[in-house]
Parts: C-alpha cells; sequence; structure tokens
C-alpha cells in the first residue's frame, strides 16, 4: 500500500485490532484452499515447515486476515514477532497452541509471495509506549485466492470451538495479563451457560441492513462494519478476582454508536432495547439500605442547579462511571477530560462552554450525599460485578428459551415481540442478585427505549397494523438492500448445509492436535 505522507501512513497503520490466534474453521472450502495454499509456499517459497502444524498455524493466520477483511477492507491485524509473547501465552487462552517458530516462517513466505502486507514493528528503549507491533493485512491476490477460487464466505470462519470464554485478568508490570486459574464448580458452569449463549448467537444472522458494506462512522474516521464472526462473547473478571468485573464483551453490538443500537434486526425481525435507569447509582443505595426509587423517584441523573438535558446526562454517566472507578478527585477530572478528548465530537460542547468538570463532579456528588463515600474508591469493578450477575440471570433466562438477547451491561436488546418479557425478567433478576453488602429487595423502574416497532404476542397473533407496516418495511428490506439479502441467504444456506455443526461450541472439545 502507497502511504501519502507518515502520518497517513501512523493513522492507517493504527486501524488495528490485535491478531486472534484462535480462529479455526474445518469446512472443506478451508481445508482445501489452506492444503493448496501451504503447497505454494512449501513450493515457491521453500517453506520449510512440518505439514501437520503447519498446516494448521496457516489456517489461524489466513482466516484471521480474511475475518478482518470482511469486516473492514482497510484493517489491519497487530501480531507480534516476538517470541517471549507466545511463550508467556497460558495454554488456557491459546487453545491452538500457536507457535513463534513455524508463524514467523509462514508469515515470511506470505510476505515474499505477495499473499499479506506487512510492516514491521518497533520498540523504543526511550519509551517504550511508542513501541509498534507489526501490521499485517490480506492483499488482493489473498482475498481472491479465497473467496474467488475457493468460495468461502463470511459466516465459514469460526473460533476454536474450546475458545476460553472466562478471562480472569489482572495487571503485570502495568500491563494488563490474562491469568491462568484453577477450575471449580463456578467457573465450569459460568463457562457452559456462556457457550450455550454463544451457540445460540452463532446461530442467529445479527446485522444493521442499512450499514452492510458501508459501515458506521466513527469518531476517529474509521467505519465500523458489522459482521456475523464477531459474536463471540466472553466474561472478563479483574483484580484477578470473581468478585471484580465478570461483565460480558464481545459482540459487534457494543462498539457501535448508541444511536444505531436501534437498527439492530435478528434475522430480518425488528428489536427493541431496555435499559436500567441510572443502575450503579440504585446499587450504591441499595448498600445502604436504601430504596432509591422509593425514597427519590427521579432520574438518578436529574441533579438540582445542573442542565436538564440528554447531553448532560451523558456527561454525568462518565462521571458516575470516573468516579467510582477512580481513587482521587483528581484522577476523576483527569479521566472525564481524557472521555472528552476520544469523543469530542459528543463532548465539544463542554470545552467550548468551559465547563468546569472539577464543579461538576463536586455538584453530583452533593446530589448523592447518602452514597458520596463510595465516590473515588475504586468501588465500580465490584459494581460491575453485581450487574454482571443480573445479565448473566436475564441471559440464561432467555438462551434456554432458545431467544437471543443482546447485553450491553446496563441494557438488553431482543426481538420485539418479547419485548414484556424481557421487562419481567430483568426486574426478576435484580430482585435475585444479592451483593454481600445489601439486599436488593426492589423493582427499579426501567427507562424503555421502543425501537423499531413495539410488538406484543397479541400484536403478532392478530396480525395489526403495527405488524403489517413491519411486513411492508422487512418488504422494503429486501428490495433496497440486496448486498446484505445475500449474506443473509449465504448465512441460512451455510447453516442448513450437512457440514454445520450444532453446539459447536464446547468445553470439552481439545482440537489442539486437529490437522
Amino acid at each position: 500500500m502507497t502511504f501519502t505522507s507518515d502520518q497517513d501512513k501512523a493513522q492507517s497503520l493504527n486501524h488495528s485490532v490485535l491478531f486472534d490466534v484462535h480462529r479455526w474453521s474445518d469446512y472443506p472450502e478451508i481445508n482445501a484452499a489452506i492444503n493448496h495454499l501451504f503447497a505454494i509456499l512449501k513450493h515457491d517459497a521453500l517453506l520449510s515447515v512440518q505439514d501437520k502444524k503447519g498446516k494448521k498455524f496457516l489456517k489461524i493466520i489466513v482466516l484471521d486476515l480474511l475475518a478482518n477483511w470482511y469486516r473492514d477492507h482497510e484493517l489491519y491485524s497487530a501480531i507480534y514477532r516476538k517470541k517471549s509473547h507466545y511463550t508467556d501465552l497460558k495454554a488456557r487462552y491459546n487453545k491452538l497452541f500457536f507457535k513463534y517458530d513455524a508463524m514467523i516462517k509462514l508469515l515470511d513466505a506470505l510476505v515474499e509471495l505477495g499473499f499479506i502486507e506487512q510492516y514491521l514493528g518497533f520498540y523504543d528503549s526511550d519509551n517504550p509506549r511508542l513501541s509498534k507491533t507489526t501490521r499485517i493485512k490480506a492483499t488482493p491476490k489473498l482475498v481472491d485466492f479465497l473467496t474467488q477460487d475457493y468460495l468461502i464466505k463470511e459466516g465459514m470462519i469460526e473460533r476454536a470451538p474450546s475458545t476460553e470464554c472466562i478471562i480472569l485478568r489482572d495487571k503485570v508490570d502495568g500491563k494488563k495479563t490474562d491469568l491462568d486459574y484453577e477450575d471449580t464448580s463456578d467457573t465450569r458452569a459460568m463457562r457452559q451457560n456462556l457457550y450455550n449463549y454463544n451457540n445460540l448467537l452463532r446461530d442467529m444472522f445479527i446485522s444493521i441492513p442499512e450499514v452492510h458494506n458501508v459501515g458506521i462512522p466513527t469518531i476517529s474516521g474509521a467505519n465500523t462494519f458489522v459482521t456475523q464472526n464477531e459474536k463471540f462473547v466472553r466474561r472478563i473478571f479483574n483484580n484477578n478476582s470473581w468478585k471484580e468485573g465478570g461483565r460480558y464483551y464481545g459482540g459487534w453490538w457494543q462498539r457501535i454508536p448508541k444511536e444505531w443500537r436501534e437498527k439492530i434486526r435478528f434475522w430480518d425481525m425488528a428489536t427493541v432495547e431496555v435499559d436500567y435507569s441510572g443502575l450503579h447509582i440504585v446499587l450504591l443505595y441499595a448498600r445502604e439500605g436504601i430504596n432509591y426509587w422509593k425514597v427519590k423517584a427521579v432520574d438518578p441523573y436529574a441533579i438540582e442547579g445542573i442542565e436538564q438535558s440528554e447531553r448532560m446526562r451523558a456527561l454525568l454517566k462518565t462521571v458516575l462511571l470516573t468516579a467510582i472507578n477512580s481513587r482521587t478527585k483528581q484522577e476523576a477530572i483527569k479521566a472525564v477530560n481524557y472521555h472528552i478528548t476520544n469523543h469530542f465530537e459528543d463532548f465539544c460542547w463542554v470545552r467550548n462552554e468551559g465547563l468546569s468538570i472539577g464543579d461538576l463532579i463536586d455538584h453530583f456528588t452533593e446530589g448523592h450525599q447518602a452514597v458520596s463515600q463510595y465516590f473515588f474508591t475504586s468501588v465500580g469493578l465490584r459494581l460491575q460485578n453485581c450487574d454482571a450477575k443480573i445479565a448473566e440471570e436475564v441471559i440464561k433466562h432467555f438462551t434456554e428459551q432458545g431467544i437471543p438477547v443482546l447485553c450491553m451491561h446496563d441494557s438488553f436488546i431482543i426481538e420485539a415481540k418479547n419485548k414484556a418479557e424481557l421487562k419481567r425478567v430483568m426486574n426478576e433478576a435484580i430482585t435475585r442478585v444479592k451483593d454481600e453488602e445489601a439486599l436488593l429487595d426492589t423493582n427499579p423502574k426501567m427507562k424503555k427505549k421502543t425501537i423499531g416497532l413495539e410488538l406484543s404476542t397479541q400484536d403478532i397473533i392478530k396480525s395489526t397494523r403495527e405488524w403489517k407496516q413491519e411486513t411492508i418495511t422487512m418488504k422494503q428490506l429486501y428490495k433496497d438492500y440486496p448486498a446484505w439479502v445475500k449474506v443473509l441467504e449465504d448465512f441460512d444456506d451455510n447453516k442448513t448445509s450437512t457440514d454445520y455443526l450444532d453446539n459447536y461450541y464446547n468445553q470439552l472439545m481439545d482440537i489442539s492436535k486437529s490437522k
């Protein structure tokens, strides 16, 4: 690729995601393509790698590059060319045992024959923060080989069936590090529940028709694309503790702007989103034995003396998040300013109007004096653990019924016809989840976001005016977005093929020795 300037090069290469060592697939088309490509590398680049290991690692590399190409043609993979990185990878997080020596030979051969574009990284000893990992991207030659010669489709790209989804993390030498741990009955149960959920998501076509092949613009200038191989969800626990964090991460729906979530569809059906209003504030009050909605009965972000608007509400959410995750007020101010800088398009008004973040934090603290002792105590991860338990209840309930629900931490997206049940389950979940320091004995008020159409079971059965309108909308979608329709049909065909595996994710599966 030709860059117009050093700045252009840096910006392009920074548009990257970390290389995924869990990419996998056993579709015949992919195995045939890998066998052919490996033979080319051995013959034309004199590759000297043992066949079984070489084909396995080549598959991982190629599938990661192709998955990123489907997500965004300009997206790079950031890959380590340092042996220590792979030596330090725990087996739990490297189930395919991706190895350094064979990987380097494969990368060099792929570069030599023009299958990948590579920009070597470097280490800056004077300022390690300026160090860069190597960037790689599939060239048109590789993409055509896979998609044209072997007809490999997006839905064929999987992850290893036993990919770890329960992550225990801590900071080691200032760097977030995934830790090994001994399994217990609790971790096994969490993993099986999450594998069941991931199997359900894998079976569902979840998309936004309007942005297929176009992408959603982001503040950075890059576009976020929706794909069917970014639906694998993990739970991440923090600070080497099963009581901190534990939230659900991984789905593409978590990285798109809020206003686009209302366009999400399951297959071609409309969805709704329902969220708890001020969940963490409500939980803090519960710690003090106070039923927030009985005592205050107002939006937690409606503070006397502060502007009442959606833009201020969004800012106050950030203020709360930083206040409960910071150790000092100054640390919280710094974090809020950092968030404003990185979301300047949304929060430029804060700087333009000269708003004092310190004063805003003081007002917010005074408005919630009853729980102000929790601010600047880093209690946030404990609260996340609580909302993760609530999410676990909601997800498990619907997964057992075969109904997909998407988690946004304090809100959930579900097919519109299931909205009433979602509201009921969310209320029941928060009453059942008990925090160690408080008994949550109340149903919180919820802010309802009706996305698309508000359909009830009765609406569906009786084919009311709303349902007829949704039918018209679906027909229009099929007319207006033929490329989206093609991918939907390909996904459906793939799902009904004899090569498609049901209950794919399985903690008992071991493919470390796969061919």
